[in-house]
């Protein structure tokens, strides 16, 4: 279950335990630049995998696979049929939790730590881990596939995580269109709120982006009141609060 107040805890970058056995960390802007932000993608995006994704890449290729596919024991079999796969599926974790793990992929358990005392992530705590990375990172959370589901839930199910991902995949395109990282950067630090070349790498991923879509929004709102002080009909222009949960 994943906690109430993870959304703040990566805003200040803190990290977040799974039960005794790991910490997950956000990454700040400095270390996703330092490590380079096209390797920052491709680890992020091997852990945060979904059913959809994996769907959609068979598709591609001309392999029929089920649009409920199971990320975990299709990554577990990638390790195992791939050892380049299995050294990048465990960096990626390196990244993101500070520490070695083995992928015993034949026992679908990954043991993290390389000391006397092993902890072990399964299944259900990779699904949890996933979800804290996704938030971190501004990604939309997976849903947890219900033991009982019945086929109507499992198809609505599948809409909204189509339609999820439709949404991540625009976004992206619109982003990758618009300003690049370097650009989104230099761009926060003109605003005159404390942000400079200095201190911006300080900020986690989630902080960087929050800031910037709620000045885009306090924005969007002085401009719509102006519009409607200067005799804009009230009807066509409704200003929304930039004080308001942005998530949603």
């Amino acid at each position: 279950m994943l906690s109430t107040d993870l959304y703040l805890k990566a805003l200040f970058g803190a990290a977040v335990p799974i039960d005794d056995i790991c910490l997950v960390y956000p990454l700040t802007i400095k270390q996703i630049i330092g490590m380079g932000e096209e390797k920052y993608r491709q680890q992020l995006n091997l852990l945060t995998l979904t059913s959809y994704d994996l769907y959609e890449h068979y598709k591609k290729k001309g392999i029929k696979v089920s649009e409920d596919i199971d990320v975990f024991d299709n990554l577990m079999d990638s390790c195992e049929n791939d050892d380049y796969f299995l050294l990048d599926m465990q960096e990626a974790f390196n990244t993101f939790i500070r520490e070695q793990v083995q992928i015993l992929s034949d026992l679908r358990i990954i043991v993290i730590g390389n000391g006397i005392e092993k902890r072990i992530m399964d299944k259900k705590k990779f699904f949890e881990f996933q979800n804290i990375l996704r938030i971190q990172n501004r990604i939309p959370i997976a849903e947890e596939i219900p033991e009982d589901e019945s086929p109507m839930q499992r198809k609505f199910r599948l809409r909204r995580e189509q339609v999820k991902q439709a949404k991540k995949r625009q976004a992206e395109k619109e982003s990758d269109k618009a300003v690049s990282f370097h650009d989104l950067i230099s761009s926060l630090c003109v605003y005159n709120i404390g942000i400079n070349l200095q201190n911006v790498g300080d900020l986690s991923i989630y902080a960087f982006h929050e800031l910037l879509d709620r000045i885009q929004e306090k924005e969007k709102y002085d401009f719509d009141m102006r519009a409607i002080l200067a005799g804009a009909d009230a009807k066509k222009v409704k200003p929304k609060n930039w004080i308001r949960n942005l998530r949603e």
